[in-house]
C-alpha cells in the first residue's frame, strides 16, 4: 500500500514565498559549495608549483601542503567545541 502526500490547505502567498527562499539559499549554497571546493584544488596545485620553485630539495616541494593539511586536521576539535560553545557563527567568524 502507497500514499502519497499532498497538503490538505491550499497553499497560500506565504507559503511561496517561503518556498522561494528555500530554493534560492539551496542555490546560494551549492554554488557556495562548488566553488569552496575549486579552491582547494587551486590552492594545492599553486603551492606545489612555488614549493618547487622556492625549495632547496625537490623533496620539499609538498612541504606546505603537509602543513596545511596537518593544520586543518589539529583544528578540528577546537573550533568544534568552539561552535558548541559559542555557536556556529562565533566559530566561522573565528575560523
Amino acid at each position: 500500500m502507497a500514499a502519497i502526500a499532498e497538503p490538505t490547505v491550499a497553499k497560500t502567498a506565504l507559503d511561496l514565498i517561503d518556498d522561494r527562499l528555500a530554493a534560492r539559499n539551496a542555490v546560494v549554497l551549492g554554488v557556495a559549495q562548488a566553488l569552496a571546493g575549486g579552491n582547494n584544488t587551486v590552492i594545492v596545485a599553486t603551492t606545489t608549483i612555488i614549493g618547487s620553485m622556492l625549495a632547496p630539495d625537490p623533496a620539499l616541494a609538498t612541504l606546505p601542503i603537509s602543513f596545511m593539511g596537518a593544520g586543518m586536521w589539529m583544528g578540528t576539535i577546537p573550533v568544534g567545541m568552539l561552535a558548541k560553545a559559542y555557536g556556529r557563527r562565533f566559530a566561522l567568524q573565528v575560523g
